[in-house]
């Protein structure tokens, strides 16, 4: 039975105030009694225990030795450690019941000013355990929101990064393969390169195959090529002051440049988007730009073991289908005496598409090592 705060406040008031009364003798003596003195009459203190009034001889009960108006001692400690045992543990709940209120009284206050309570639990456990569950979903919510927003970049730069591998690693040979360098090597150290059957020597092939280069990677015409001319002095091919190119392998190396700046150019945005992208990633998701790099080093593999395969059981067929993509026909093809045959037989493109095709090789099996996805550390099995 539950009893409402005002009725229990009337309750209490009405307790207090009946306690707060003094008690009156209806007998004999009631007029020279009082309220407080006299013999034989009891006061009610505010805490509602009685106490005894002073004796006829007014004397202040205040001064009254403890132990002849206590017979139990109730001021020695001994005593106050009795009354607590026999009262029994004093409860928070207990702590502030006046003594006016029985236990019943006491209870029926208290029950008032307790949380209202549900058949699952006080209302606030069960509002903290509603609140969890709406805060989760929102979390949940946002960022399945944050997902669909990103989720079409994060696929761009995935697929970005997957075809940008190995368009990008095949630049960065094809790039080693113009240098002096290569030529040098191929001239000079590469035992079994056929010599020229015209009179250039090494030396000669190093020094006209060093203009080539240059021309491919820099940003002049034609006439880079056009104005060159043999020495005065070169009495092997008695062909002093003649222009080392004709017009026909100046005109094709002009085709072969303009192919070369168009795939580096794109390769370079490529590479760029790449880095742009892959930031995007690696701050987005953690695997991100690692899986990314993975399944392009796979693409990258295979196309080139593809196109190895091909060139190999087919190069002649393969080196004039590849032309035929990127040149018209009858533009590429000259004489053996021309010089561009002179600097670049059979064996110089085969020792590029072999250098092309094995340092992408590489490149992409460390790409693969290096990405290959492992578990997470806390996911590894113990051994």
């Amino acid at each position: 039975m539950t009893t409402s705060t005002t009725d229990t406040d009337d309750l209490v008031t009405r307790r207090l105030n009946s306690h707060s009364e003094p008690a009156v003798d209806e007998g004999p003596g009631s007029d020279d009694t009082g309220m407080s003195g006299g013999d034989g009459s009891t006061s009610i203190d505010f805490d509602g225990t009685e106490s005894a009034g002073a004796d006829s001889t007014g004397a202040d009960p205040a001064s009254t030795d403890p132990a002849s108006t206590d017979p139990a001692g109730a001021g020695s400690p001994s005593a106050e450690s009795t009354d607590t045992d026999s009262a029994g543990p004093t409860t928070a709940r207990d702590a502030g019941k006046p003594s006016v209120l029985s236990d019943e009284e006491w209870a029926a206050v208290m029950a008032d000013d307790a949380p209202a309570t549900t058949e699952d639990g006080p209302a606030e456990t069960q509002t903290a355990d509603t609140d969890a569950p709406r805060s989760v979903d929102l979390h949940v919510r946002e960022r399945n929101g944050s997902r669909e927003a990103h989720g079409f970049l994060a696929g761009l730069a995935r697929v970005w990064i997957t075809i940008s591998v190995p368009l990008v690693v095949i630049a960065l040979a094809m790039r080693v393969v113009i240098t002096p360098v290569f030529s040098w090597f191929e001239y000079k150290i590469r035992p079994g390169f056929p010599a020229d059957a015209f009179g250039f020597t090494g030396d000669d092939r190093v020094h006209w195959a060093s203009y080539v280069s240059g021309y491919l990677m820099n940003f002049d015409g034609s006439r880079f090529l056009s104005n060159l001319v043999y020495p005065g002095n070169d009495d092997k091919v008695l062909q002093a002051g003649k222009p080392v190119f004709k017009p026909g392998e100046v005109a094709h190396m002009h085709d072969v440049k303009t192919v070369i700046v168009i795939y580096f150019l794109v390769a370079t945005i490529l590479l760029i988007g790449s880095i742009i992208f892959g930031i995007y990633l690696a701050r987005r998701t953690r695997r991100g730009l690692s899986m990314s790099l993975f399944s392009g080093s796979i693409v990258t593999l295979v196309f080139v073991i593809a196109v190895g395969v091909f060139a190999a059981l087919r190069w002649n067929t393969f080196f004039s289908d590849f032309h035929s993509v990127f040149f018209k026909n009858g533009t590429w093809t000259f004489y053996d005496n021309d010089t561009l045959i002179r600097l670049y037989p059979d064996t110089f493109w085969t020792d590029a598409g072999i250098f092309i095709g094995g340092a992408t090789v590489i490149v992409a099996i460390l790409l693969l090592i290096f990405n290959w996805p492992r578990k997470p550390r806390g996911q590894r099995t113990a051994v």
